[in-house]
């Protein structure tokens, strides 16, 4: 069939209705891993190809949305990744490297339990209290730290190593 501009510029906007109704699913549901109803998990586990052996694991483990929440929100923040690291030895020394490994992985245990804490504080609030109380005292503690150590004169009048 020979080349026809106008029939495939016509082609082209007779698509535009299909592909419309299709963005808000793109929107919603942006990697496709929505497994629809999940009501049925026999259904929901075929769908994710995994055992229904899985979804029983997961519930004895989580007590519920909020702390699969808040161990997902840890797994977000914590240890960054061996390639991270790798190249943090690499740009600066194993001292930092170190820190940064211990920092961001404070961090994450921090925001989780807090976020747990907060998210669960009506089942348990003077325990709730304490731990988002300590917590936040130990970081801000942390911060104070780093504040001091910063302006400590004799460590800015080292050479920097090359």
């Amino acid at each position: 069939e020979p080349f026809n501009l106008w029939g495939g510029i016509v082609a082209a906007f007779a698509t535009i209705p299909a592909n419309l109704a299709e963005v808000s699913d793109s929107l919603l549901d942006p990697l496709g891993l929505n497994i629809g109803e999940v009501s049925d998990t026999a259904a929901a586990a075929e769908e994710q190809d995994v055992s229904t052996g899985t979804f029983g694991a997961m519930v004895a483990r989580f007590d519920g949305k909020v702390g699969a929440f808040a161990y997902l929100l840890f797994i977000l923040l914590y240890f960054p990744c061996a390639a991270a690291i790798a190249a943090m030895y690499r740009e600066t020394t194993m001292g930092w490297t170190l820190f940064v490994a211990a920092w961001t992985t404070g961090l994450a245990y921090l925001f989780a339990t807090i976020f747990y804490q907060l998210a669960t504080f009506a089942l348990h609030p003077m325990t709730s209290l304490i731990w988002t109380g300590g917590l936040l005292f130990f970081f801000a503690l942390t911060v104070l730290m780093f504040y001091f150590y910063g302006n400590d004169k004799s460590l800015k009048e080292q050479p920097l190593e090359i």
